[in-house]
Order: C-alpha cells, then structure tokens, then sequence
C-alpha cells in the first residue's frame, strides 16, 4: 500500500504481543518440606528456657499454618487472637485479598503447635496472633526465617512455596479444583487450574 502512494496508519502495523504463558507454582518436595519441619521441630526442642523457646515455636507453628492451611504471608501476619476458633477448628482470614473473609481449616498439628506457641508467646502490645519481641510481626520476619532455614538445608524455601506446596497436595490428593480455590482463596479459577498442571506432570513421573 505504501508502494502505491496510501498512507498506512501506524495502528496497522503494530502487531499485539503474546501474553506471557502463566508460571507455574513453585513448590516443595515432599522431602523438602519433612527436612524443614524437623529443623523447625529440632531447633524449638533443643531451646532450654520459654524465653528462648518462644521464636523457635514461633517459626513452627508459622510453618505448619503456611503449609496445612496454605495462608499467605500477609495473611498470617495479620491474624488476630479472636480470630483462632480451636473448638471449631479453623482460623477466620479477614478481608484477604480482593477484600474476601474465608476460613481456613486448621489439621491437628497445626492446632498442636499453636497452642504450644501460644504457652510461650508472653505479653504483647496487641491482639495479634504472632508476636515478635511483643510487637506484631514487622513486614518479611517470617519470609526471612523461612528463607534462612532452607539456606541452612541447601535449598530454596519461601512461605509462597509453602502455600503452592498445600495447593499441589491436595490435588495430588484428589480434590476437586473449586475446594482447592475455595481453601486458597483464589478470586479466579484459572488461578488454581495451574495446579492441576503440576499434578499432571507428577503423574507424568509416576
């Protein structure tokens, strides 16, 4: 058209780009996540004094609600005290992301090691379920801890992997898609269809 002497708008000659294929989560083997409990277990049980017990069952009971109830990290550091309901089991999630409350269900371990937590969490300045040196947890203690741990054990470990790493098992488990959003607290469907890939590939190994 150009050869002829017709203008040719710009629109016309920019092509829209592909979107970007979704990533697939990142999670921990089964290996992985046993070697991260039993550093978390053994640290807490080696602590001679509550004093200085209360971190290490800190970083247990954090792992164990990031991994058994797949919580995000933001959500885990907002949890409030009224929120934990053992009698019932579960922890109430308010306003999570896209201002959504859920519940999340709470496995015997993880009820274990938060009542275990909260023997030694002493006096703090708030109703916040975890506590840091009386304070609510500060932005990224958590991530941290979790990241040192797995750098103490030769692999990369985050509390996002922690969370992917709930959401493959139970499809690995057999669980239908809309429990695995529900429990995850994903807005979109697609978000959790991901995880399917994931078991597909771990068939593919099997």
């Amino acid at each position: 058209m150009q050869q002829q002497g017709t203008a040719v708008p710009h629109q016309l000659l920019r092509l829209p780009s592909l979107n970007k294929p979704q990533a697939l989560p990142r999670f921990l083997t089964d290996a992985q996540v046993a070697a991260l409990r039993d550093d978390f277990l053994r640290r807490a049980e080696q602590a001679k004094t509550a004093a200085s017990r209360r971190p290490f069952r800190l970083d247990l009971a954090a792992f164990y609600l990031l991994w058994q109830g797949g919580i995000r990290v933001s959500e885990l550091e907002d949890l409030r005290l009224p929120d934990v309901d053992f009698a019932a089991g579960q922890i109430l999630i308010r306003e999570a992301k896209g201002l959504q409350d859920r519940a999340v269900y709470l496995t015997k371990r993880v009820v274990e090691t938060l009542q275990q937590y909260l023997t030694v969490r002493g006096p703090a300045l708030s109703d916040h379920l975890f506590i840091y040196r009386h304070k609510p947890l500060s932005k990224d203690i958590i991530r941290c801890r979790i990241k040192a741990a797995g750098k103490r054990l030769g692999f990369k470990a985050t509390p996002h992997m922690l969370r992917h790493t709930f959401g493959t098992q139970l499809v690995n488990a057999g669980a239908q898609i809309t429990t695995v959003q529900a429990l995850l607290g994903h807005k979109r469907l697609n978000t959790t269809i991901a995880y399917t890939h994931l078991h597909d590939k771990e068939v593919m190994h099997n």
